[in-house]
């Protein structure tokens, strides 16, 4: 992969393949991470190490592209399912479209957050009753 001209972006289907894609890209992400601040920054997350703060990174460089909240919330899976017919339209939950990369990640920060952020705690609270 260093061969090829960067940044580079790589995309890999979900297969059998993928453990052994992630192991021999992994030392390479280790390198870039040493180097980036951002990345050594979300390493002080617990449970993100080098290789998944350089994933992270990658999702958040596909989220600059957007323009606007609507398009980004389309990417992210938080709008809802719309279903229509004879003239009637039904919505329905979130969709489980768009990046499930970034949908982890939302799920990581809320869970931190639920845990050690009083405001957050206070507003998980009020969103139970």
């Amino acid at each position: 992969m260093r061969q090829l001209p960067g940044p580079r972006q790589v995309v890999v289907e979900a297969s059998g393949f993928w453990p052994a894609f992630e192991r021999a890209v992994r030392p390479e992400a280790e390198r870039l991470a040493e180097t980036d601040a951002r990345a050594r920054w979300l390493q002080t997350v617990p449970g993100i190490g080098a290789y998944s703060a350089m994933v992270i990174l990658a999702e958040v460089g596909e989220i600059a592209r957007f323009e606007n909240k609507r398009a980004l919330a389309s990417y992210a899976g938080l709008t809802p399912s719309v279903r229509e017919s004879a003239g009637k339209r039904k919505r329905g939950g979130i969709g489980h479209h768009g990046s499930g990369t970034l949908r982890w990640i939302m799920l990581q920060v809320a869970q931190v957050a639920a845990r050690h952020s009083p405001a957050a705690r206070a507003w998980i609270a009020l969103a139970a009753q």
